[in-house]
């Protein structure tokens, strides 16, 4: 980044960040010194509203766009906590998202090949999981035998560690890492779940896009399409329900009965109501559903952004087709060959898009940090990233 746009961006966070310090001790020490409520919520938003020019003025269209709307669903309704804490993480995502874009190619590749063998290690360890030789991780004595099984990797849970093998499978094949790939995919099949699987496919789709053309892809999709599908005609109760279109359903319901317009307010779904209990369980989640436990997440995070952002979760959606879109359909067509850091950015992400369908990878820190990078990544001077 160089020193101007470093200043702007620095002059942006301290009116980012200008209210805190009315809040704190010493300088906050007596009433008259702190910030009304009303005030403070100006402060933020102006704040906001600098940072999102500067990400503009960084060349990054898309990602000021999301700032905004983030920024404006903090603001409307007041700042609470369970709102705050999603949005650190994006502010923290953003800004580390801005200074990567910026570092040279072998710098970004560098990093991309540590995400690549950290999925290797994950996906290894996984494997031992599956025989239940864990040699790492430790596990209480309620476990069950079955659960002791599954591959839950590095990430200590089988969801994440299934998200992010398929996203380094991709980032994988990008780099060209062809025997990391082999073991991430290898890890990926162990997961046995569908939407792992799914992800994963996508991946794969669009590395042998450049790789190969159309007409091999197009094979490839059919392929896993009617393994996928087979799968699932033999395994219905196991892998691509488990109560996510109920929850889906009931998710849609609680929005579009409730505050359409706003939403329940960022970082909502699972905001705490009471001892094991989140709004979304307490309120909306389907009574022959609770054998499956309280559910923490819609298990589909374009409909949870919709359920907690309203029509503002919508235009978020809205303009990252229209900039993601347009972007892979001219990347995908052009046939140009792009650098190995690119192709692995647009394989990881498809991967992560995919999985956000079934799963919630964009509530998984290492995975957000991931696609934010992604995005940033792809966009930058790229030509498609103007309004």
């Amino acid at each position: 980044m160089s020193p101007r746009r470093l200043f702007k961006f620095g002059v942006g966070g301290i009116f980012f960040l200008l209210p805190l310090f009315f809040l704190l001790p010493p300088i906050a020490n007596t009433i008259e010194a702190q910030l009304t409520a009303s005030k403070f919520l100006v402060c933020f938003f102006l704040g906001a509203i600098a940072l999102s020019t500067l990400v503009y003025l960084c060349g990054q269209s898309y990602l000021a766009i999301v700032n905004l709307l983030l920024s404006l669903s903090v603001f409307l309704v007041g700042m609470r906590a369970t709102a705050m804490a999603p949005y650190v993480y994006w502010v923290a995502a953003l800004a580390t998202a801005l200074f990567f874009v910026r570092a040279d190619d072998d710098s970004q590749e560098f990093f991309f090949k540590a995400v690549v063998y950290a999925a290797v290690v994950s996906s290894v360890l996984g494997f031992f999981q599956s025989m239940d030789l864990d040699p790492i991780l430790s596990y209480a004595n309620t476990i069950t035998e079955a659960d002791r099984r599954l591959p839950i990797g590095l990430l200590g849970q089988a969801t994440k560690h299934g998200a992010f093998l398929a996203i380094a499978l991709g980032m994988a094949l990008g780099l060209r890492q062809w025997v990391a790939a082999a073991f991430i995919l290898a890890g990926v099949i162990l997961t046995n779940s569908s939407f792992t699987w799914l992800a994963a496919g996508g991946a794969i789709l669009v590395w042998a896009r450049h790789e190969w053309g159309w007409r091999m892809a197009l094979r490839l999709v059919c392929a896993g399409l009617g393994f996928v599908l087979g799968v699932y005609l033999l395994r219905s109760e196991h892998t691509m329900d488990n109560g996510r279109f109920a929850i889906w359903e009931a998710t849609l319901s609680a929005w579009w009965n409730g505050p359409r317009y706003l939403g329940f307010g960022l970082g909502s779904f699972s905001a705490p109501t009471g001892p094991g209990q989140t709004l979304f369980a307490q309120f909306f989640q389907p009574k022959y559903l609770r054998e499956y436990g309280s559910f923490m997440q819609a298990h589909n995070d374009y409909l949870q952004l919709i359920f907690e952002m309203g029509f503002l979760g919508i235009m978020g959606i809205v303009s990252g087709i229209y900039f993601l879109g347009r972007y892979y359909l001219v990347s995908l067509l052009s046939g140009e060959k792009n650098r190995v850091v690119i192709v692995a950015a647009e394989c990881g992400l498809m991967a992560i898009l995919l999985n956000a369908i079934g799963n919630f990878p964009f509530q998984l820190a290492p995975h957000y940090l991931l696609a934010v990078i992604f995005v940033a990544l792809l966009l930058e001077k790229s030509g498609y990233n103007k309004l």
